[in-house]
């Protein structure tokens, strides 16, 4: 199955090629979860991330269904 991934901020800069306006199309597994999907294009779980799924935050065990869009974010920390 089908899902997109769209990466924000500095994320963007971690995958050689990565066009914003298009994110990456990636074939995965039935029952590939959020953390196997962002594993898989080398943002490692020591990362801290947001994955955004249909409007609702997803955590790491979260399956993902064929043409979900996955919009990965890097919290904003600042004091």
């Amino acid at each position: 199955m089908i899902v997109i991934v769209k990466l924000y901020g500095m994320l963007s800069r971690k995958v050689a090629g990565y066009e914003p306006d298009r994110g990456l199309e990636i074939s995965v597994s039935e029952g590939a979860t959020v953390g196997e999907v962002i594993g898989g294009i080398g943002i490692g779980s020591e990362e801290s991330v947001v994955v955004v799924i249909d409007g609702e935050v997803a955590g790491a065990e979260t399956p993902v269904c064929s043409g979900s869009v996955l919009r990965v974010f890097q919290p904003l920390h600042g004091g």
